[in-house]
C-alpha cells in the first residue's frame, strides 16, 4: 500500500499506537503531520524517522479538544503538504481507573473532551476539503473497551463506545465520498497497558510480571498487539484496498474478546 503524494494527519502521534501508525505511513511514503501535545522531542524523533525512510513529515503541537488549535493544525497540514487525504484520530487519554463514584466531574469531562470531542473537531476540520474533492478516509482509534464493559473504567469505556457510534453516523453522512472506520485494539505493548497491569497487581497483591504473563496467556494468539499490527490495519482502511468498507469498528485483539 503506497501513499506517495498523500497527505496524512495522525493525532497523538508522538508515542504509542499513534507513533506506530505515523511511522507506517512514513514507510508508505506519505507526507505526515505528527500531532502532539506535550512530548515535542518524541514527536521530532518520529518526524526524523519518517524523513529517513523517504517520506515527508512535520510535527505540530495542538490540543485536539480545542477548536481553534485544531483548525490551525489542519491549515498547517494543508500549507505544508496540500489537502488532507487521510485523518487518523488517535489522540486520547486513559482517564481515571476508578469506580464511577470516585470519578470527579472534571476527570469525566476531560476524558470526553479529548477522546470524543477531539475526534469530532478534527473530523469536522478536514471534511469540507475531502467532500469538495470527493475523496478521503478517516480512521478512528477506539478500543475493545468501547465494545464491552470493564469495572473501574467507565469514563474511558463510554468515550470509546461513543467513538464507535460516531464512526457509524459519520460514515453514513459522508458516503459515498469519504469512508470512515474505526479500529478497536485489545491489549497492547503501550504505557497505558503497563499502567493497567500495574494497577491489577497492586489490587491483587501480585507482581507486574505475574499479571502481565497471565494476560498474555489469556489471549488466543498468546501475545499482545504491537505498533506494526495497528499500522497495518490503519493503512489498509485508509487505502483503496478497503474501498468497499465503511462504518466498521474492527477488533484487533488477538482473539481476546472471544474468550
Amino acid at each position: 500500500m503506497e501513499f506517495e503524494n498523500k497527505s496524512v494527519i495522525v493525532t497523538g502521534a508522538s508515542r504509542g499506537i499513534g507513533r506506530g501508525i505515523a511511522l507506517g505511513f512514513g514507510r508508505a511514503k506519505a507526507a505526515v503531520l505528527v500531532n502532539y501535545l506535550k512530548q515535542s522531542a518524541a514527536a521530532e524523533e518520529v518526524v526524523n524517522s519518517i524523513r529517513s525512510m523517504g517520506g515527508r513529515a512535520c510535527s505540530y503541537r495542538a490540543d485536539t479538544s480545542d477548536p481553534a488549535q485544531v483548525e490551525a493544525m489542519v491549515r498547517h497540514a494543508q500549507e505544508q503538504f496540500g489537502p488532507v487525504d487521510v485523518l487518523v484520530n488517535n489522540a486520547g487519554i486513559p482517564g481515571p481507573f476508578a469506580h464511577l463514584t470516585g470519578t470527579s466531574v472534571e476527570e469525566w469531562d476531560r476524558v470526553m473532551a479529548v477522546n470524543l470531542r477531539g475526534y469530532f473537531l478534527c473530523s469536522k476540520a478536514v471534511l469540507p476539503s475531502m467532500l469538495a474533492r470527493g475523496k478521503g478516509a478517516i480512521v478512528n482509534v477506539s478500543s475493545l473497551y468501547g465494545l464491552r464493559g470493564e469495572p473501574n473504567n467507565g469514563a474511558y469505556g463510554a468515550s470509546k463506545a461513543g467513538i464507535n457510534l460516531f464512526t457509524q453516523t459519520l460514515a453514513l453522512e459522508v458516503a459515498p465520498k469519504v469512508r470512515v472506520n474505526a479500529i478497536c485494539p485489545g491489549h497492547m505493548t503501550t504505557e497505558q497497558n503497563w499502567d493497567e497491569i500495574r494497577t491489577w497487581a497492586e489490587e491483587r497483591g501480585t507482581s507486574f510480571e505475574y499479571e502481565r504473563d497471565q494476560l498474555w496467556a489469556s489471549i488466543p494468539l498468546k501475545r499482545p498487539g504491537n505498533d506494526e499490527d495497528m499500522a497495518n490495519i490503519v493503512l489498509f482502511l485508509a487505502s483503496e484496498a478497503s474501498a468497499y468498507i465503511t462504518g466498521q469498528a474492527i477488533v484487533i485483539d488477538g482473539g481476546f474478546n472471544l474468550r
